[in-house]
């Protein structure tokens, strides 16, 4: 009887670690006890291991608590989508595979803001959904995590009067705060749709909202002007977009309004071709570090960042081929801000030898505002429009600090461009090398400054302000 008890123990532990894998956990560094052993299959102890075998099961579980890493794990099999209890093992909802995937999903939501205790896990196993509603998350300290589902989300109401919005992240009673979403592919399915969309949304009075590793993709509109990858309200703040891939949206990649903004490691292909941006950095605080972005309409800019003291860094980018050859356009664009301070530095621009009749730069101010201090440091660029490769409108703008140190500008097809309209300016030890006839940079309407420490080869540098020029050299 003794090796009979010891025999079902040992079995009872080997069918709680299979189930683990009902989650797509087991081999993850936080799937608890679902790491599994061989040891665990025999089916009686061999002599003189009893003793051993009693001491490893004394404690068996019983109540099914802690069997999955999860609150929720869904899953996709024989024909119906079910969403099992991390907990109980049991399935507590379930439906039709594809019909009732939209339910299914949302009411797995609706459950981890109704408990006694909110928030957690939900796994969601990859294979493709179809949602045909939208899907909100509104519980705190939620993750919703997966192995790349692919949520394929059809044509469905508006429920906002306006846009289609399909994944989003918002509260119902009070601030949502501290929500995860990862690994999912946001599918909006545009070619089966009727109205504008907000592919993914964080929505009014949310807090610390995350997107990581996500693939989020084809937010557009009827008329190519209504479609985001991310769209986000007024009232969120600290959002995180890191390791996202966000393509194929009509008007905006990412729409920010919120405070503060962190969007890292990411890669923006192919949005914004018509109008808008990649994203649109509203922002007191944002960093925008070591991104890729590649053949946007436009690239992205800084605008409405009228708080006092705001702070924007862009660092360790690479921008390439980001331009509308008939819209004035900049892979960054200053335009209507009054950000305190500014970093551009340690990024690549590559634009080729555009033939337009409007400007395409890297960098190009267009604001009606007075900025506050702005750095473009150590950073490389390469080729550009017919009239600048970074071009900076003067008429009386304001720019408290203006420093460009440490370029380097290579293979720029006409005039390097203009700087205008600063009241302190420094420009140090560039490279400026012009590829066409010879190129010039204009400087202009600066209140006071230094020109000094720059290499020319194939360009000029006009300065028009009483201004300290000194030691620069030309090849």
């Amino acid at each position: 009887m003794e090796k009979d008890v010891t025999r079902r123990r040992l079995l009872g532990a080997g069918a709680t670690i299979g189930m683990g894998s009902i989650a797509g956990c087991s081999g993850s560094d936080d799937a608890g006890t679902a790491t599994g052993s061989d040891d665990t299959t025999s089916a009686e102890p061999t002599a003189g291991t009893t003793e051993q075998a009693e001491t490893t099961t004394q404690e068996p579980v019983a109540d099914g608590s802690g069997l999955l890493p999860a609150a929720y794990v869904v899953t996709k099999e024989d024909g119906e989508i079910r969403a099992y209890n991390g907990q109980t093992l049991e399935v507590e909802f379930s439906g039709a595979a594809g019909g009732e995937d939209g339910r299914v999903l949302q009411a797995t939501f609706d459950a981890m803001a109704s408990g006694r205790v909110t928030g957690g896990r939900v796994f969601i196993r990859r294979a493709e959904y179809t949602p045909d509603r939208q899907l909100s998350v509104s519980s705190s300290h939620t993750e919703v995590r997966s192995d790349f589902a692919w949520l394929t989300f059809q044509d469905h109401p508006r429920d906002d009067g306006e846009s289609q919005a399909d994944f989003t992240v918002e509260s119902r009673d009070g601030t949502t705060e501290h929500v995860e979403v990862r690994g999912l592919v946001l599918d909006a399915n545009k070619d089966a749709r009727t109205a504008r969309t907000r592919t993914a949304d964080v929505r009014a009075d949310t807090r610390h909202v995350t997107f990581r590793d996500c693939v989020i993709f084809g937010g557009k509109s009827v008329d190519g002007d209504g479609g985001y990858g991310i769209g986000e309200d007024d009232d969120a703040d600290y959002v995180t977009i890191e390791n996202c891939v966000v393509r194929d949206s009509d008007r905006h990649g990412y729409h920010t309004s919120a405070p503060h903004v962190r969007i890292v490691d990411s890669t923006f292909l192919n949005n914004a071709k018509e109008t808008g941006d990649v994203f649109d950095l509203a922002a007191t605080d944002a960093v925008v570090a070591n991104n890729h972005f590649e053949g946007n309409g436009h690239g992205i800019k800084i605008d409405d960042s009228d708080a006092e003291g705001g702070r924007i860094v862009v660092t360790g980018n690479v921008f390439v081929d980001n331009y509308l050859p008939d819209v004035a356009s900049g892979q960054i664009e200053f335009a209507d801000t009054t950000v305190d301070s500014v970093h551009v530095s340690d990024n690549t621009f590559v634009l080729p030898d555009i033939d337009a009749t409007e400007t395409s730069a890297h960098v190009l101010f267009d604001s009606d505002e007075s900025l506050g201090s702005v750095r473009v440091r150590n950073n490389h660029f390469e080729g550009g429009g017919p009239q600048a490769l970074t071009w900076f409108t003067e008429t009386g703008r304001r720019l408290r600090t203006l420093v460009v140190e440490h370029n380097t500008f290579e293979r720029v097809p006409n005039d390097v461009g203009l700087l205008a309209s600063a009241e302190r300016l420094l420009v140090r030890d560039n490279l400026f090398a012009c590829s066409g006839d010879r190129g010039r940079l204009e400087v202009k309407e600066c209140s006071a400054g230094v020109v000094t420490g720059n290499v020319t080869d194939g360009a000029g540098i006009d300065v028009q302000s009483d201004l300290v020029v000194e030691r620069n050299y030309e090849l």
